[in-house]
């Protein structure tokens, strides 16, 4: 709605603008034959006389005249310019601010993607370790089996060996 009302209001600046310049040049056509019209009479005349300075003088008011218009025109013209370009500011500040709040959400959505996997890591961390905790147990227990296996082995092995030797003596 701002920018068709801007749009608008160019429009009809720029219309005011158009008939201004054709007034403007109107006067400045008609201004000039009348110069023209009040020199050659000056010169049949014979000389410069007071229409020659009021005609100067009226002249140069128009000149100011449209000097002061085209002043305000410009100024308009900045003014318009310095309206449309806040406004493209505040629309550049908007979409960064959207932009931003877009980049919170994602960010917060990853956040809680990478804590619920870091809550079943350490939930498997826990179990794997427990695992490898009981596994370490029986390992220990079975080298202790393993180790009496052998010593009584060994020592079944001694005794028969001995024995074997004694039957062989008698």
């Amino acid at each position: 709605m701002e920018t068709e009302f801007f749009d608008n209001y160019q429009n009809q600046q720029a219309n005011v603008g158009k008939q201004e310049e054709e007034a403007t040049s109107g006067k400045v056509s008609a201004s000039t034959s009348e110069d023209s019209k009040s020199s050659s009479r000056r010169e049949e005349d014979g000389g410069e006389g007071d229409d020659d300075m009021a005609n100067r003088q009226r002249k140069s008011e128009r000149d100011e005249s449209l000097q002061k218009d085209d002043a305000e025109e410009r100024k308009k013209r900045r003014m318009l310019s310095n309206r449309e370009s806040a406004r493209r500011s505040r629309l550049r500040k908007q979409q960064h601010l959207d932009d931003l709040r877009s980049h919170v959400t994602q960010m917060r959505s990853e956040k809680s993607e990478m804590l619920a996997r870091f809550s079943l890591t350490s939930r498997q961390l826990a179990q794997i370790s427990t695992e490898n905790q009981s596994l370490h147990s029986q390992a220990m227990e079975l080298q202790a089996k393993l180790h009496e296996l052998i010593v009584l082995s060994s020592s079944a092995s001694s005794t028969s060996a001995s024995d074997s030797f004694h039957h062989r003596d008698q």
